[in-house]
């Protein structure tokens, strides 16, 4: 009997260092920032969507025990806003299930995400595509907000559709409240 009750308090103390360590519980947040797509073959050209892109993280689950804190995240790529005649001209939509845990005790995170994601092509430039998407992401939370409330976050995040038209890296950003 002393060893059950020595397992379940040596339980209780690993949930609660482990809930205490997810500093990223669920927060909404606001993002804005760069879309660097991959190169795609446009008939005997090529095309690459890159620009603004905004985002919104709203939380779904504050804590998950384990694995960090759990939001859906919607993400407007806005290709060919930044560069006139290099890029191909054409907005990228997100939304994804995604999934952010602290790296140990450090300011830093990592998410992955997962969902659907498609293309809407200006002018007719290349044919659109949807597509099932994932996410890999390394972010860095300031440790002091503003007036305690506004916490300044930055994400570097790779985006992956399984066509190149959806693949590019995201650097981002944001606030978190």
């Amino acid at each position: 009997m002393g060893l059950r009750v020595t397992g379940v308090l040596l339980a209780l103390l690993t949930l609660s260092v482990s809930a205490r360590a997810q500093q990223v519980t669920g927060a909404w947040t606001v993002r804005a920032g760069y879309y660097l797509g991959n190169q795609f073959s446009i008939g005997a050209r090529q095309g690459q969507l890159e620009g603004l892109v905004i985002g919104i993280d709203a939380p779904l689950v504050r804590r998950i025990p384990f694995a960090g804190a759990l939001s859906l995240s919607v993400d407007v790529a806005l290709g060919g806003t930044t560069r006139s005649g290099e890029d191909s001209d054409g907005n990228i939509y997100r939304f994804l299930l995604t999934l952010r845990r602290e790296i140990g005790s450090t300011p830093y995170y990592a998410g992955f995400g997962l969902g659907y994601a498609f293309t809407d092509s200006r002018g007719n430039q290349f044919p659109d595509v949807r597509r099932f998407a994932t996410q890999y992401l390394l972010g860095y939370r300031f440790p002091v907000g503003v007036q305690g409330r506004l916490q300044p976050v930055l994400e570097v995040s790779f985006q992956e559709g399984g066509d190149n038209r959806l693949n590019g890296w995201m650097f981002q950003a944001g606030v978190r409240f």
